[in-house]
């Protein structure tokens, strides 16, 4: 019997790594399985452990300051020399996970510490401090920024004005008040590629602003202000000879991919492309009985780029049966998945959200026990 472990992180607590090692260790002694453990990540948090994971190279650590009250902070960047690529997760850098609640304010908050990273390691590969590199990897997401990327292209010399031609601070409560937009006058001379994990867009209809934007502290006049901000910076870039169809574009890390393919021509990835082409190549073809996958709260939005919905798609019509593990789930998505996938919570065994992400490991294991008894011979 054959089954392919897929886990993707439970945010906030344990990493798709260190889910897959708790997972091998509850399978090591039973013998009539033939497991297939595989890390993923769609490019939010944990990104960095899984290609550090498949890809055994090192990461680096990098100091920084945070935009909004001059701390100072690090975050890791991993170097291939073999494929002379560099991998960044967003997260790592202006990430959910690096902000106390109490300064989760999107008003103010920008990504210029991303910029700076850009600027360090590119500056540090001229000097030949650091392997050289011809290509920067970004996993986009768990992002606490709503700024479409101009505080990291601030850092590559873009500025906005105001009607006085007065340079403005570039965060997102300015944005309405620019009159005119300087893109990055110089040409970045690495390939830059997103992974984004969410395929929602920035504008429209159930769009990335208003889903993500309160999980990142904003309220509703925050929201407001923010699309009323990032349309005038839209209608200024049409002025300026680009012509941006605002509706069609990516909303992940708060339209952080989004900036950067408008002013960087970056690469738009998506976690499914990346996951099939660097992770699960070799699987594809394989025969499983089963899989198991896991994420932290599996929802309607894990079925717009995220893992778990991916891998339902990929494999439900050619296994026996998917098992989702959870956090916890929304009673709306069930009406989604196909009938050979459960989804075992792990709030089930606790009493609140709050123990289960506390005690993780033990209800993975718990949720293994109900796993392994619908799968025996």
């Amino acid at each position: 019997m054959k089954i392919l472990i897929v886990p993707n992180s439970f945010k906030g607590s344990l990493s798709s790594v260190q889910i897959s090692k708790i997972i091998s260790e509850i399978f090591s002694e039973r013998f009539e399985y033939e497991i297939f453990s595989v890390p993923l990540s769609d490019g939010g948090d944990g990104f960095l452990d899984v290609i550090e994971y498949h890809s055994k190279e090192r990461l680096r650590k990098y100091s920084f300051e945070l935009n909004f009250d001059d701390k100072s902070t690090e975050c890791s960047v991993l170097f291939s020399a073999s494929t002379k690529t560099v991998y960044i997760e967003s997260a790592e850098v202006i990430g959910l996970k690096k902000i106390s609640s109490k300064d989760l304010k999107p008003l103010y908050l920008n990504s210029s510490a991303l910029g700076d990273l850009l600027n360090k390691i590119s500056n540090e590969s001229e000097k030949d401090t650091i392997p050289f590199f011809e290509k920067i990897i970004i996993g986009v997401g768990g992002t606490a920024t709503i700024d479409l990327g101009l505080g990291a292209l601030e850092k590559l010399g873009l500025q906005l004005l105001d009607e006085s031609n007065n340079p403005l601070k570039v965060i997102p409560i300015n944005f309405s008040k620019a009159r005119k937009i300087i893109p990055p006058q110089e040409k970045f001379q690495r390939e830059i590629v997103c992974v984004v994990d969410v395929q929602t867009k920035l504008f429209g209809k159930e769009n990335a602003i208003d889903i993500f934007g309160p999980q990142k502290g904003a309220n509703e006049n925050d929201l407001i202000i923010i699309k009323k901000g990032m349309e005038n910076i839209f209608e200024l870039l049409n002025s300026f000879s680009y012509q941006i169809d605002k509706n069609n574009l990516n909303g992940a890390g708060g339209g952080l991919a989004a900036g950067l393919n408008i002013f960087l021509n970056a690469e738009i990835v998506s976690a499914e492309d990346f996951i099939k082409e660097n992770f699960l190549g070799k699987y594809l073809n394989e025969h499983f009985d089963y899989i198991v996958t896991t994420e932290g709260k599996f929802d309607i939005q894990s079925f717009q780029g995220k893992v778990t919905g991916e891998i339902i798609k990929m494999f439900n019509q050619i296994v026996k049966k998917i098992f989702v593990v959870c956090g916890n789930a929304e009673k709306d998505v069930m009406n989604f998945i196909p009938r050979n996938v459960e989804v075992i919570e792990l709030n089930s065994f606790f009493g609140s959200i709050e123990e289960s992400i506390k005690n993780s490991s033990y209800g993975l294991k718990l949720a293994f026990d109900r796993i392994i008894e619908q799968v025996q011979y």
